[in-house]
């Protein structure tokens, strides 16, 4: 082993324990060669001569080696690159496709749950996704409203009062109707009672019909 001088500090010099033989070697093919510090929290021992030797893993290097160390990173990098790149698409394809399925299982009723938060559109397709028996024929909520948004029918709030044989007296109540009335006099020609929930939905397709 020979030991090659790097620097001189205060308190003595420093070595670096190196194989002279594989310096000599590296350097036959290149008149470069470079020593990169692996480690530098390699342990340090006292040597009773030159006051202290630093011995740690070390990685000498000719230029070519040095070239084609760094063409394997660049190698590596774009192996990476290509692997991200392929993750994101198939990721894409995934979301394209559950949304997709969302759509078609939304109907008539996703550009309304698309427009709120995905908890409040959650319950509100819970709400809409109910059965219902209309003009003999069974359907989900949303396509009722649908229906009588079609035949003219509209949102309406109301309160009133009413007599409830439970209790034997008159009560509040109030709540949303989907409402028809003659165009000539104004009267109710129908309705039915909806959640609030429906009402937006109804409101909705009125405001983007």
């Amino acid at each position: 082993m020979k030991k090659v001088k790097v620097k001189s500090v205060s308190g003595g010099d420093v070595y670096f324990v190196i194989d002279a033989k594989y310096i000599k070697d590296a350097m036959e093919n290149s008149k470069t060669v470079t020593i990169n510090i692996k480690d530098k929290r390699s342990p340090i021992t006292v040597d009773g001569d030159h006051g202290m030797t630093v011995i740690m893993p070390i990685v000498v290097q000719t230029k070519e080696e040095k070239r084609e160390a760094q063409m394997r990173k660049q190698d590596r990098q774009y192996e990476a690159n290509v692997a991200k790149a392929k993750r994101e698409e198939a990721e894409a394809k995934k979301e394209a496709e559950a949304l997709e399925r969302q759509k078609e299982e939304d109907g008539i009723a996703h550009d309304f749950l698309m427009s709120m938060k995905p908890m409040e559109a959650g319950r509100a397709r819970k709400t809409l996704s109910k059965l219902i028996r209309y003009d003999g024929e069974v359907m989900e909520k949303k396509d009722f409203i649908a229906k009588l948004h079609d035949k003219g029918y509209s949102p309406e709030y109301s309160e009133w009062r009413e007599y409830s044989r439970k209790l034997d007296r008159n009560v509040d109540k109030k709540g949303w109707s989907m409402v028809q009335k003659d165009n000539s006099t104004g009267a109710v020609s129908g309705a039915y009672d909806i959640t609030a929930t429906e009402s937006k939905f109804a409101q909705f397709l009125q405001n983007n019909q």
